[in-house]
């Protein structure tokens, strides 16, 4: 063997074993050391070739990460994308299957409708044909009569004219009659058309108002949403406001944290924690975001009902002008009918006079037909018999009368018929109606099937599309498939290579080799390698293995190259069907990953096997010096290579067990993915049998559609009769929306008028004395006008008798004067003229006169009727004024309750509200100033009135003045001109018939004006006949609402039981936080007992070095505790686990599927949508959930770690050092210090919290007086009200007197004799007359119009006072719901309390056991110890310091001043017992002067009857006063109990506070107790140890005498800290529950004073009618319910406030489980 092999050889094995050359020089002589070396030779090859794999599996590995993590984002996006286009195509299908079930029904319901149409078509056509056969049979049987009676004409035409003239008139007649008939029944088919159609369109009014309120309660109901939603975000904009400052809080602590050298280390951020917090501002961001998009969709919703109103609006405008067009169409048929009318009686009138002539004909026919006469008709002509002639003319006749008899028969067909017709004609208005509104939905139908097969067809598209993909995917993964196969079998053959080389290691090599491979280790040159190479018939050369390898490495590369871009073809053919295939592809991805796990498994498996190979030649190479060293033999030495190659195939069966293990794990994982690829494929099949199912149905719904269309065709047909009047409809809808504008501006108008019209109120007061004295001369006016009345009475009675006298006289005188009279008849004939046209005159002119005075006097009742509805209107303004106040403090009292919730803000807050409150007073006094000037206006319209009445009286006396003088001159001129009355009372005597005439005709006129009111009356009928059916609508449509409301409130109690749930999780929640921070506390009391046990372990390790002795683990109760904190921490992941299986469960609120049936396709586009994104906005609130559930796990985790390090700690301990227990006390009194700090800080701002309620209470009182002042004006203003409601009475009985006495007076005007010398006179007068009435008719027009401007301001009123109405009960229903849900918290919130003292409980007992514990152990080591125990030194003992009780006697001076305000509250409700005696006291003097001002004149029984009925009114309302009184009792005495109830509390309360104390005295001096007892046993210890080494020196005892001294002086301060601590805690908690309870008790017996006080108020207003009795115990009830909420929502965020302060506790708790943690890290470094 050449030297430079050898140096080559063992160069070899120096670079790859990292061995000396001096230990392998002593190999070289050993025989199989060349074999070892060709061994060596091959496996660095190998190892190079894998090193060069692994580098490129490396590079490879990296980029398939990079393009892997490229495409797994890609794929993810195109997951959520195709999820999304998943969920909307299935939204779509559903939306599709319920239209096309809608659909079905609503084909039903019209195949119904039209076989139904049908039916009645077919019914009246066959109506029809029958008419048309008797009016046929009717035709033809008069034109045989009238071929009759022509041949009968023709055979009677020598009859004589005046057969001819009677026949001729008798046809014109008769013609007449059936034209006027025909006429009549037509106008009557008109009018009753007219007003059937008058119907249909006040009932389409009816439907438009109904939908109007439809919109506008629509309106308010999305106004409503809003403003929830605006409430919802100004609650989130709270939220993050909060999230922000704990954000800066948590900085502040972590820069003063910082700040701190020590501490830095314990509080450092983990990335987690920070991201964890990101992704909770994201969350809610991102609900902040959604409730953004709800709030503006609702907006649009609402602008789009806005526009729907306005159309709406503009239909019910041009619906109103159609009425009014149809209203001038009846007036003008009406007149017609009239006219036709008159036409029918003159028709008869003539019927008549044709008759009698008729007659008369007849009978000097007959007699013709006289013996006499036939002889000489006989003679004249004698073929000629006038007996033919006469039975001739009787045929005829009775064929006339047969006629006339199918002519009535034809006539009452014909009416039958056209009766019918008109029941008919609504029936078939409605059915057009129908129809037409069947062709709207069909059209609407058609369009939506239009869209839904338009749909359907890019569904069908795109599965087509999708089944392509996935078979292209399939093809895909079998060619994956089987390269996976190619390439395990490839490795499966180099793993049998493998096999084999290694085999060959067993095998004996030829000295030869084994000499060249040792030069060519030793000097690896030219030389060495021909060596080798010669040696090594496998290979020609080394260049040659190396360039083999270099080849197949690149060829590797190659198909490498090959096979990535293969896969990038695949991938990117996959991505275009990873849509569907999605699931699948990620479970490739994941496989391919385990595969890459599986290379790099086997890469450290041959670094292992590396590793293994250099330990295994350091073994050979120490066993071959053993054998050097002692005995050269190279059998030996053989023996031990054997060894080594048996251990090496030992290792590589090993090896090649792991590489067939990983082989069956791949086979597994394959077979898994071909299950997966079979249950896909059964998805698809499932799918395509789904989608066949579905493309039947639509080509079942396209034959239907088809049918439709067909039916849709046929009803167009008969709707375009019907288009013209939904155009009309349109016109008039536009007109009704611009009326509906001036209305909005007249209401607000209204409202400027109503702020004036509370200024009248005072100058009702002023005005009211001066109408009394008006009044009064008034009365003296109209007895004197009494007087004057009688006067005339009896003088015309007394010209009556006179007139009587004379006309004895006269005819005693006409027989002497007739001779003259005959003489005069010429002049008087013209005198007669002259008087008869001036009677005439003054006949048309008193008719005037009269008619004007009716005129007037119908206006003045008109005028008294709108004065009393006006005055009905004040009475009902000023209801509504107290209503106003009643809101008004409704909202102070809700003023107030907020003042309560925003206690934590600053002072300009209140500020600026106040400041609020103060510019709404000046609104309300400026619209009170309004009101006041609008009543001032009223008071001068009424004065205008009195005027013109006075007007009116002066001129009926003028004209009485008139009169007289006018009688005086008549008597003188009757006196003068005696003689020619005489002869003019004949001609008056005629003048009297004509008048009677006229008169009749008078009557007449009277009688059509009767039956034309009879008309109206019957038409005002006819509309109220059409108001009730309005109303029956309306209810229908309010049963509607209710049922929408039922609705509504089943998905709110949906919404609500989903809330609840969310609550309950976030009680769990809490829960799981008290439970962690239970942990920590339990935590640090262990490692406190950690620290003592560890001080006890260390002085017993410095006294019982000597003797030591075993501790058994039994003994040991911090293993015991850290058992149990095991088991809790396991407790709470379990809980958590089910928490978050418990919300996966939560399911959404389940919508009426009815009312969705019921929907559109918009409409339920709109619904899904809304439920969309509350999902999403559910999924947020669920992912917050999910990040607190994660954080709880962590602490958990971390609590689960720090209990793992507490073991650990556990067992190391008994070695540490003292040293170590004194750093860790420093970190513990610094972690106090800390804790103090925060604490001093809480109670700063506890401090100033209740310096902010005590002035926000200051406040409310102050509010309180307001509102006592108010009320006091409130009932001064009531009573003046009363009074003034009382004179108005007054004046309308006086001006109803008046009334009347002014008729008397027309009346005797009316009915005085004239005569011609006045007629001139009368005409002026009434000139001036008309011209006064005229004015007067401007007067009332003005008048009329501005009652009508106030009536429609009252109607708005009235409408917005039913809107507040609404709001106020959906405000209330609201508040219900919010105080059920704070008393559900309220209640949860008490019963953790309640649990919270049990745990302290608990923890009290198990400080005692422990405690107990504690002593055994000290009396076993006593009895270990059996050593004789010496005298034991003096040692002080600290007694410990009591703790300061200045905290339990705040409390007791909080419950005193409790006690007093309860006292004050008894002296309050004593009061309040004394105004309801005062108030029974005046009632009963009310009835008794009630009872004495009883008067018996006959005058004044009315006056008698009426306050008899006031009365029985005060005495109902004094029976409820008394009722109410009792009720009051009733809660006095259950305020009482609850007063007493109180105090027991407190006094129980009491007694448990000192109880606790008791309890704490008793720990304490069980403490004190238990330290005397281990002082004096380590006394004994010590002792002992000290006795021991007496001997040795003196001064060691007094150094361990000292120390022991300090030590136990530290251990006692600890100890008694640790006991005030707890104290302390204890007292804190025990005084917040006493302080909530008695505020909440407080609270209670405000609200019931509250209360109380109300009902007082109420029974003082007794001249108040009972409606506002009733009213205000109803505004009373809701004040309790508002006055609820407001408690509960204060006591809630007390309680909200003072878990704020215990999470802000629970940092530096954290802070000490972290310096748990790194005591236990300083103690592993120590070790």
């Amino acid at each position: 063997m050449s030297s430079g092999g050898l140096e080559d050889d063992i160069q070899l094995v120096h670079e790859f074993l990292d061995v000396s050359f001096e230990d392998i020089k002593p190999l070289v002589s050993v025989n199989g050391f060349a074999v070892f070396i060709s061994a060596i030779k091959t496996k660095v090859k190998d190892i190079n070739a894998l090193k060069d794999q692994l580098v490129l599996q490396e590079v490879n590995h990296e980029h398939k990460e990079n393009v892997l993590t490229k495409k797994i984002n890609f794929l993810e996006q195109q997951l959520q994308s195709s999820n999304n286009q998943a969920e909307e195509s299935r939204n779509l299908i559903s939306v599709l299957r319920n239209e096309n079930e809608s659909l079905k029904t609503n084909l039903e319901n019209q195949n119904k409708r039209f076989d139904a149409l049908t039916t009645e078509n077919q019914s009246l056509r066959r109506a029809n044909s029958e008419l048309q056969e008797q009016s046929k049979i009717a035709s033809e049987q008069l034109s045989i009569a009238k071929d009759q009676i022509e041949a009968l004409q023709n055979e009677n035409s020598h009859l004589g004219e005046q057969v001819q003239s009677a026949h001729q008139a008798l046809s014109d007649i008769e013609e007449r009659k059936k034209q006027h008939m025909f006429a009549s029944s037509s106008s009557r088919v008109k009018e009753e058309i007219l007003v059937q159609e008058k119907s249909a369109l006040v009932s389409d009014l009816a439907s438009l108002q109904s939908d109007h309120s439809k919109v506008c309660e629509k309106l308010e109901v999305s106004s409503r949403q809003v403003q929830d939603l605006e409430k919802k975000l100004a609650g989130l904009a709270q939220q993050n406001t909060e999230l922000n400052e704990k954000i800066q809080l948590f900085e502040q602590k972590r820069s003063n944290y910082s700040s701190d050298g020590n501490i830095s280390k314990i509080l450092e951020t983990d990335p987690t924690s920070i991201k964890e917090l990101e992704e909770e501002v994201e969350t809610q961001k991102r609900l902040t975001a959604l409730w953004e998009s709800k709030s503006s969709e609702l907006q649009s919703e609402v602008a789009a009902l806005q526009e729907k109103l306005t159309s709406q609006q503009s239909l019910y405008n041009n619906v109103t002008e159609e009425l009014n067009n149809n209203k001038q169409q009846l007036l003008i048929s009406e007149n017609s009918l009239r006219e036709l009318q008159e036409k029918y009686d003159s028709v008869v009138s003539e019927l008549q006079v044709v008759k009698e002539n008729k007659n008369t004909s007849v009978s000097a026919g007959v007699g013709l037909f006289s013996p006499l006469a036939q002889k000489l008709s006989a003679v004249q002509n004698p073929e000629f018999s006038f007996t033919k002639v006469y039975s001739d003319n009787m045929k005829l006749q009775q064929k006339v009368s047969s006629l006339k008899l199918q002519l009535d028969r034809l006539t009452n067909k014909f009416s039958s018929f056209c009766e019918q017709v008109k029941q008919r004609i609504p029936v078939v208005k409605q059915q057009r109606s129908e129809i037409v509104r069947n062709n709207i939905y069909m059209n609407f139908l058609s369009e939506s099937l239009e869209t839904s097969n338009n749909n359907l067809t890019k569904v069908q598209a795109e599965l087509l599309s999708t089944k392509m993909r996935q078979e292209a995917c399939y093809l895909q993964l079998t060619a994956s498939r089987t390269q996976c196969s190619d390439l395990s079998r490839e490795v499966i053959c180099l793993m049998a290579e493998l096999d084999h080389l290694n085999e060959t290691k067993s095998r004996n090599v030829p000295a030869t080799v084994q000499v060249a491979l040792d030069e060519y280790a030793q000097n690896p040159s030219t030389a060495s390698e021909t060596l080798v190479n010669k040696e090594l018939a496998n290979f020609s050369s080394i260049k040659e293995a190396v360039s083999k390898t270099l080849e197949l490495r690149e060829k590797v590369r190659a198909l490498e190259c090959d096979v990535e871009i293969q896969k990038q073809t695949v991938q990117y053919q996959i991505s275009n069907a990873v849509k569907e295939n999605s699931n699948t592809l990620s479970e490739q991805i994941k496989n391919l990953e385990s595969e890459l796990n599986s290379s790099k498994i086997k890469n450290e498996s041959l670094l292992n096997e590396r590793n293994l190979l250099k330990e295994m030649l350091a073994t050979s190479r120490s066993s071959i010096l053993s054998h050097n060293s002692s005995a050269g033999n190279i059998d030996d030495k053989m023996k031990s290579i054997d060894e080594s190659t048996r251990e090496l195939e030992k290792n590589y069966e090993v090896y090649r067990n792991e590489m067939t293990a990983i082989q069956e794990s791949l086979s597994k994982r394959n077979q898994d993915l071909l299950s997966e690829m079979e249950a896909i494929r059964k998805e698809l099949e499932n799918s395509k049998y789904q989608q066949q199912l579905s493309t039947d149905r639509l080509t079942n719904a396209n034959n239907d559609v088809e049918a439709f269309k067909k039916e849709a065709k046929e009803l167009r047909s008969i709707n375009q009769n019907l288009q013209d009047i939904i155009s009309r409809q349109d016109q008039r809808a536009s007109k009704f929306a611009e009326e509906l504008l001036h209305v909005n501006s007249l209401a607000e108008r209204l409202k400027g008028e109503l702020n004036a019209s509370k200024g009248e109120k005072d100058l009702r007061k002023r005005t009211q004395e001066r109408l009394i004295s008006e009044n009064d001369k008034l009365l003296a006016e109209r007895e004197r006008l009494m007087s004057l009345v009688s006067d005339l009475q009896t003088f015309l009675n007394q010209q009556q008798l006179s007139d009587a006298a004379r006309k004895v006289k006269f005819e005693s005188e006409k027989e002497s004067l007739s001779l003259s009279l005959q003489k005069l008849k010429e002049s008087n004939e013209k005198m007669s003229n002259d008087l008869h046209s001036l009677q005439k005159s003054l006949e048309k002119s008193g008719i005037e006169y009269s008619s004007r005075i009716k005129t007037l006097m119908l206006e003045k009742q008109s005028l008294s009727e709108d004065n009393r509805k006006l005055l009905d209107n004040q009475q009902m303004m000023e209801i509504k004024l107290q209503e106003l106040n009643g809101v008004i403090e409704l909202e102070k009292q809700r003023f107030s309750t907020l003042e309560a919730k925003f206690t934590q803000q600053k002072n300009t807050s209140y500020s600026e509200r106040e400041a609020l409150l103060e510019s709404s007073l000046s609104d309300l006094q400026s619209k009170h100033t309004s009101l006041e000037s609008q009543y001032n206006y009223s008071l001068r319209n009424i004065e205008q009135l009195q005027a013109a009445s006075k007007l009116a009286e002066e001129m009926v006396e003028r004209v009485k003045t008139e009169y007289d003088e006018y009688r005086l001159q008549t008597s003188e001129s009757l006196e003068k001109n005696h003689l020619k009355i005489t002869s003019l009372e004949q001609r008056i005597v005629i003048l009297q018939d004509e008048i009677a005439s006229s008169s009749l005709r008078c009557e007449n006129i009277t009688k059509d004006s009767e039956t034309r009111v009879a008309l109206l009356l019957e038409e005002n009928k006819h509309l109220n006949n059409e108001l009730s059916s309005h109303r029956n609508a309306e209810k229908q449509h309010l049963e509607k609402e209710n049922d929408y409301k039922q609705q509504l409130l089943l998905v709110t109690e949906d919404l609500r039981k989903t809330r609840e749930d969310y609550e309950k999780e976030l009680l769990r929640h809490a829960d799981a936080r008290s439970t962690l921070q239970k942990l920590r506390e339990d935590y640090t009391k262990a490692l406190e007992q950690v620290e003592d046990l560890n001080k006890e372990i260390a002085l017993k390790a410095g006294i019982n070095e000597s003797q030591p002795f075993p501790i058994s683990e039994k003994e040991d109760p911090l293993r015991q505790e850290v058992y149990v904190l095991k088991k809790q921490n396991a407790m709470l992941l379990t809980q958590l686990q089910s928490s978050n299986l418990n919300f996966a469960e939560i399911t959404s609120p389940s919508p009426d599927l009815d009312s969705v049936m019921k929907l559109g396709l918009s409409d339920l586009q709109n619904h899904v949508k809304r439920i969309s994104k509350e999902m999403e906005i559910i999924s947020c609130q669920r992912q917050l959930l999910f990040l607190e559930n994660k954080k709880l796990k962590r602490t958990v985790e971390s609590s689960n770690r720090v209990i793992a390090d507490l073991q650990r700690g556990i067992t190391e301990k008994d070695v540490s050092s003292t040293s170590e227990s004194v750093g860790e006390r420093s970190n513990y009194l610094n972690m106090v210090a800390l804790l103090n700090e925060s604490n001093k800080s809480l109670r700063e701002n506890l401090e100033r919290n209740e310096e902010v309620i005590t002035e926000l209470r200051e406040k409310i009182e102050t509010l309180k007086t307001d509102l006592a002042n108010f009320r006091l004006n409130k009932e001064q203003l009531e009573s003046q009200l009363q009074t003034e409601k009382a004179a108005v009475k007054k004046l309308e009985n006086s001006n109803e007197e008046y009334k009347r006495h002014n008729q008397e007076i027309l009346l005797s005007l009316n009915s005085s004799t004239s005569t011609s010398s006045d007629a001139s006179r009368l005409k002026n007068e009434l000139v001036s007359k008309e011209n006064l009435i005229e004015e007067l008719n401007q007067e009332i027009g003005h008048l009329k119009s501005e009652l009508e401007t106030v009536k429609s301001k009252s109607e708005d009123l009235e409408n917005e006072r039913a809107q507040n109405q609404s709001k106020i009960e959906q405000l209330e229903l609201k508040n219900t719901k919010l105080a059920a849900a704070w008393r559900t918290k309220y209640e949860q919130v008490v019963n953790k309390s309640l649990e919270k003292h049990n745990q302290i409980r608990q923890q009290l007992s198990q400080k005692t056991s422990e405690l107990e514990a504690k002593v055994a152990e000290c009396h076993q080591l006593n009895e270990q110890l059996n050593k004789p125990s010496a005298t034991p030194t003096a040692t002080t003992q600290s007694e410990p310091s009591t703790v300061s009780l200045e905290e339990f006697n705040s409390t007791k001076e909080e419950l005193s001043s409790t006690q007093r305000k309860l006292s004050e509250i008894m002296d309050i409700l004593n009061t309040t017992k004394e105004e309801l005696e005062k108030v029974r006291q005046n009632s009963n003097k009310s009835e008794g002067t009630s009872k004495d001002t009883e008067i018996p004149n006959e005058e004044e029984m009315e006056r008698k009857k009426v306050m008899q009925q006031e009365v029985l009114r005060l005495r109902s309302r004094i029976a409820k006063e008394l009722q109410k009184n009792e009720l009051l009792r009733k809660q006095n005495q259950v305020l009482q109990d609850q007063v007493k109830a109180l105090q027991e509390t407190v006094v129980s309360s009491e007694e448990a506070e000192s109880a606790s104390v008791h309890a704490d005295t008793k720990d304490l001096e069980n403490l004190k107790k238990t330290e005397e007892m281990l002082s004096v046993t380590f006394q004994v210890i010590f002792n002992e140890s000290i006795s021991d080494f007496s001997t040795s020196t003196a001064d060691f005892t007094t150094f361990v005498q000292k120390e022991w001294e300090k030590r136990r002086e530290i251990l006692q301060k600890d100890v008694e800290e640790q006991v005030a601590q707890s104290h302390q805690k204890q007292l804190d908690n025990i005084r917040k529950e006493l302080e909530m309870r008695n505020k909440l008790k407080l609270s209670m017996l405000e609200k019931n004073l509250a209360r109380v006080r109300a009902e007082l108020e109420q029974s003082k207003k007794k001249d108040s009618p009972a409606i506002l009795s009733l009213e205000a115990s109803k505004n009373t009830d809701s004040n309790k319910s508002n006055s609820e909420v407001p408690a509960a929502q204060v006591k809630e965020k007390k309680l909200i406030a003072k878990t704020h302060s215990v999470d802000t506790n629970s940092p530096p708790k954290r802070s000490s489980s972290d310096a748990g943690m790194d005591v236990s890290n300083d103690v592993k470094k120590a070790k």
